[in-house]
C-alpha cells in the first residue's frame, strides 16, 4: 500500500506496547498509599531513579517492587515511612 513517502509506522500491538510515549509514568505508592507519580520526561528516565533518590537521602531499609506501572515501596519503619512518604511528595511534584 503507498503511504505517500510517509516513514513507516507501528501498526501492531505489540508495535505499539513497545513504543514510548512522551508520557510514560508511573504510580508511586509507599506502603499501599499513592503518593504520586513518576513521569519519564527523557530516555535516561528510569522508575529506579526514586529509589537512587532514597538512597542518596540516607535510606536503606526498604524494599521495592514494579508491578506493570506500579512502583511500590515497602518498609517496616514507621518513622522512615513518614519520610519517605514526605520526601516524596515534594520530589515527585518537581519533576
Amino acid at each position: 500500500m503507498f503511504n505517500g513517502g510517509l516513514p513507516p509506522f507501528p501498526r501492531g500491538a505489540a508495535d505499539v506496547e513497545d513504543a514510548k510515549l512522551s508520557h510514560d509514568r508511573y504510580e508511586v505508592f509507599v506502603n499501599g498509599d499513592h503518593v504520586g507519580y513518576k513521569p519519564l520526561l527523557t530516555p535516561n528516565d528510569q522508575p529506579s531513579d526514586v529509589e537512587r533518590y532514597l538512597n542518596q537521602r540516607g535510606f536503606e531499609e526498604y524494599s521495592v517492587e514494579l508491578t506493570g506501572d506500579q512502583y511500590h515501596i515497602k518498609t517496616r519503619n514507621k518513622e522512615d515511612e513518614r519520610q519517605i512518604k514526605k520526601l516524596l511528595n515534594v520530589y515527585l511534584n518537581i519533576r
